[in-house]
């Protein structure tokens, strides 16, 4: 190469350079093209032109210009980090696997290429491995947030929360002002049941990050378990989501290439991350596995990132599968589009993994929300869409399929067992007031808790002290820890006599589940949302009579039942089968109310 065109290609390298550091990446790729074009052995303008590439979305195109830099110089490791990352968001795992460890080859103290590898090795599901790269990340950069956050996500996931509570701390320490640390923090403090610290923490996150839609999310789901938190802010609150997060209407769609023909088959899509073991699977799967073939094409739409048998089960539900996860809202939306989806489903609500911004573009003509929502006629001010109320019940429980039977009633000797495994995030203070009061007036009853967690020592202890300045001896409290398989979690219920349920927010499946297995719940309506589940499930077995409407009526009834081991026994005996025959397991007359509601809702729609 003459000296002419090396002056040439080191002015056009330093533009490129210029260009991509204001951020005019498309002037920077075409500088960089330019480079390469006279030095195509140069690993450096190979290098850049594949981060440019990246930036823009082109990680096919990305990847190729990394192996190229990598080939011309193989031991460079920021190189090889720079095409390990790139394979990971592509999802080639394995090859992105091999590459990062090449990297640590090269560069055995890389911090960042820990956390990447930690990052891989938890999407694959492998947390030991995933927790030991953090490990060694922390080790060589004792400043690097992402991997006291990244391993403070694995310490919750596994309820061993104090941990993971100071490692986002220390994350924090760093970076005070990490949205993602705090919003990981947020939700190890709401899993705790520390609701108020969770509100300070996630209302600080939103300030530095408004427009984060999993913080907001989380900060809304949280105030619902809040006790006395006003309905009407609450509302606000969830406007305020829509305003913040909800795209533009100059983004929104607003034709689609669909027929408005009210009477034909309608193609329906589901949007949910609990395609999957979860408790909201049992709602879920009634509902796909029952829609009637040649009035409903099925499309589910799963951000579910840890498959499992559960998840095989529902693909065998849909005419059409689609993993959204890696998946930004706009593309997700566009997917929908394409479609041509006539009806659009979310089945999360503000609940972990929900996709909820990808509707504010509206891909399809109709969209709703299901699942959750128990709203009393009235309830209509605090939304700003349509509600439809569906008749029996407003869910269909699936029961589990390796339930064990339910044993027969306690003998009349034996103390009263009372107990609940809702989660703690449920058991405010006022929840536990009133359930040492019940313990006060049943001399030697015992409370049985059971939720992930309950071994960790922090957790345990707030419970136990909460307990304790109510006046209950932790020696009348039994925790226990997360069980591994579903049948052995149902045969807890055989030691419970009584179930308490929790307030403002009930139990959903908890309910459900304690039923099944013959064990009485008792519950506090309330006037709105997630405080009337447990009353509408009961109403569907028509035993209002442990619905309670006061605090002294919720004493009374347990109190009642506690002294009447007839009644209970009544429960354990008949109550399995009074569930199979009743509105709450009635699949098929369920789907079929369900879909008259969609097809209604279209009809009107057509004829708009």
């Amino acid at each position: 190469m003459n000296d002419a065109s090396m002056s040439f290609a080191e002015q056009k390298f330093e533009d490129a350079l210029e260009l991509h550091q204001r951020g005019d990446l498309a002037g920077a790729e075409k500088t960089y093209r330019a480079v390469v074009e006279c030095q195509p052995d140069n690993p450096n303008a190979a290098y850049l032109l594949g981060k440019v590439k990246g930036m823009r979305g082109d990680t096919a195109e990305a990847i190729a210009w990394f192996r190229k830099a990598c080939a011309l110089r193989p031991h460079n490791a920021d190189f090889v980090l720079a095409l390990a990352n790139a394979l990971h968001q592509a999802g080639a795992c394995d090859e992105a696997a091999a590459q990062y460890k090449n990297v640590l080859a090269l560069k055995p103290d890389s911090a960042e290429a820990y956390v990447r590898l930690g990052d891989l090795f938890r999407v694959l599901g492998n947390f030991d491995a995933a927790a030991r790269s953090y490990r060694f990340a922390i080790r060589y950069d004792a400043r690097n947030y992402h991997a006291f956050t990244n391993f403070g996500n694995i310490l919750r996931m596994d309820g061993r929360y104090t941990e993971a509570l100071e490692y986002y701390r220390q994350a924090l320490r760093v970076k005070p002002d990490f949205p993602k640390a705090l919003n990981n923090l947020a939700l190890c403090l709401t899993d705790q049941g520390d609701l108020d610290e969770a509100e300070r923490t996630y209302r600080h996150a939103i300030k530095l990050q408004p427009g984060f839609a999993e913080l907001r999310s989380n900060l809304l789901f949280c105030l619902c378990y809040r006790p006395g938190y006003d309905y009407r802010a609450l509302f606000d609150e969830h406007c305020e989501f829509g305003r913040k997060l909800g795209v533009a209407e100059s983004k929104r769609y607003h034709t689609w290439n669909i027929t408005r023909d009210p009477d034909r088959r309608l193609r329906l899509g589901y949007v949910s991350p609990d395609f999957r073991t979860h408790s909201v699977a049992y709602f879920i799967e009634s509902l796909l596995a029952h829609h009637d073939p040649q009035e409903f094409e099925v499309v589910c739409y799963s951000h579910v990132e840890f498959e499992d048998e559960t998840t095989a089960r529902f693909k065998k539900h849909a005419q059409r599968w689609h993993r959204t996860c890696g998946m930004s809202d706009d593309e997700l939306a566009a997917a929908v589009h394409r479609d041509g989806i006539d009806i659009l489903v979310d089945l999360a609500g503000h609940t972990g993994g929900n996709r909820l911004v990808a509707f504010s573009y509206k891909p399809s003509p109709l969209q709703f929300t299901y699942l959750g929502c128990a709203d009393a006629q009235g309830e209509d001010e605090y939304y700003t869409e349509k509600l439809f109320r569906l008749d029996g019940c407003f869910l269909c429980y699936t029961p589990p399929r390796d339930a064990p039977d339910a044993a027969r009633a306690r003998d009349g000797g034996a103390q009263i067992m009372l107990g609940s495994f809702n989660t703690l995030s449920k058991l405010n203070p006022q929840v536990i007031a009133l359930w040492s009061q019940i313990l006060h007036a049943i001399p030697g009853a015992r409370l049985l808790l059971k939720r992930r967690a309950l071994n960790d020592p922090g957790t345990r202890d707030r419970i136990v002290a909460l307990f304790e300045s109510n006046g209950i001896d932790r020696g009348r409290l039994e925790l226990l820890d997360h069980v591994e398989t579903t049948h052995d979690h149902l045969a807890l219920y055989n030691r419970i006599d009584i179930c308490l349920d929790t307030f403002p927010y009930n139990g959903t499946t908890t309910t459900c589940e304690a039923l099944w297995m013959g064990v009485a719940v008792v519950t506090l309506a309330g006037a709105h949302h997630a405080q009337r589940v447990s009353l509408s499930i009961l109403h569907a077995l028509g035993i209002e009579e442990l619905v309670a409407r006061s605090h002294e009526e919720y004493i009374e009834r347990v109190c009642s039942l506690a002294a009447d081991r007839g009644r209970l026994g009544e429960f354990r005996s008949t109550m399995r089968d009074r569930m199979a025959k009743s509105p709450l397991c009635d699949a098929r007359g369920f789907t079929r109310r369900f879909e008259a509601a969609l097809r209604g809702a279209w009809r009107a729609w057509c004829s708009q």
